[in-house]
């Protein structure tokens, strides 16, 4: 049984045109940041098994051939949702492996479950204008990105408002704009925004397409970024759609 459980997982991993695949069941983890410190992978898999039940090194997830050096492996940041069950560490994808945090874990260890990261093709990382953040979603259970696809209820959008972003330089606050169900070639989950008259453009385009308006761009340019958390939906047509919540910031 168990192994056709896996085998399940696994089809769902790497269907076609996923950009984003649908990840195994990951809990929420809570953010080792402060002021001035990055949370090195080590750290992160520590954190990962209770000291009294730490596996020896042996049984511990290898780093996949090819693979960053966990060493170097750092978080990029961490990101968490008051209020709801997202609380990771995120990574940043790199141009020659883009895909690599789909299924692989913050330790560079092979894991179906993968870990948020930020598109490869955002030019600077978290400070490009548009970061585009990626998580999974297995459609159940409030794992991963699970709790950003429940953006599409306007009930729960609003009782979320923000998402924050631990860096080691401090905390950056976002407020919530827009949510969106998307196919999942739509170029409004795509990064490579490199100007802020592109940004502004952006950000009016995409409030003005918004199936939920929350907290409209903020016409005084007092908005530096637009980050887009991007997850798979189950709303309409699974496996071919994303769930897009657009945030503005930092407040």
């Amino acid at each position: 049984m168990l192994g056709l459980a896996h085998a399940l997982i696994g089809a769902a991993v790497f269907l076609p045109l996923m950009p984003v695949a649908c990840g195994l069941l990951k809990g929420p983890q809570a953010s080792p940041f402060a002021a001035a410190h990055f949370a090195k992978a080590d750290d992160l898999v520590a954190r990962a098994w209770p000291s009294e039940n730490a596996p020896g090194p042996a049984e511990r997830p290898q780093a996949a051939e090819g693979a960053p050096d966990p060493e170097d492996s750092a978080a990029a940041a961490w990101i968490r949702i008051p209020g709801t069950h997202v609380s990771y560490p995120l990574m940043q994808a790199s141009s020659d492996q883009p895909d690599f945090y789909l299924d692989h874990n913050e330790a560079a260890a092979w894991d179906p479950a993968g870990c948020p990261y930020v598109d490869a093709a955002c030019p600077d990382g978290l400070s490009s204008p548009h970061p585009v953040i990626h998580g999974h979603n297995m459609g159940w259970g409030d794992n991963l990105f699970a709790d950003v696809s429940r953006y599409a209820d306007e009930g729960f959008a609003r009782a979320h408002p923000l998402v924050m972003v631990d860096t080691p330089q401090g905390t950056r606050r976002y407020r919530v704009m827009a949510v969106q169900v998307v196919d999942v070639r739509s170029a409004l989950s795509r990064p490579g925004i490199d100007s802020r008259q592109a940004l502004d453009r952006f950000a009016r385009k995409t409030w003005d397409e918004a199936g939920l308006k929350l907290a409209p761009w903020p016409a005084d340019g007092s908005a530096q970024q637009l980050i887009t958390l991007s997850t798979c939906s189950y709303l309409r047509t699974p496996g071919s759609e994303r769930t897009l919540v657009h945030a503005w910031g930092p407040l």
